[in-house]
């Protein structure tokens, strides 16, 4: 049975409609930590008190890494039923293949 846990109002709420990310053959996911959001940085949506949502990963949670949403100052990931905030995150990045290779180096 596919079901997961969304946060909203502060509480977990369990769902079974839902999508994995997934990239295009050639592209990769990687973390970045950044003081303001990378791009192309993953836009998660727009949440009408914050604004703009990016997807990151919460480090040093006392519970692992975790999967969550920041504004670009904090981030909020959901454990235990409650929703927590920390300034220890990274982005979630997808970064694209090379459309041009680099051209080969020049010879003096």
């Amino acid at each position: 049975v596919r079901q997961g846990l969304v946060r909203l109002g502060g509480k977990e709420h369990m769902v079974r409609d839902f999508y994995f990310l997934r990239c295009n053959p050639g592209h990769t996911v990687r973390l970045q930590k950044s003081h303001f959001p990378p791009e192309p940085g993953l836009i998660r949506g727009n949440q009408k008190d914050r604004g703009v949502m990016y997807s990151v990963i919460c480090h040093h949670t006392g519970h692992g890494k975790i999967p969550g949403k920041s504004d670009g100052k904090t981030a909020w990931y959901s454990w235990g039923g409650k929703e927590h905030q920390t300034s220890d995150f990274s982005y979630i990045v997808i970064v694209p293949p090379t459309v041009y290779p680099a051209p080969p180096p020049a010879y003096y």
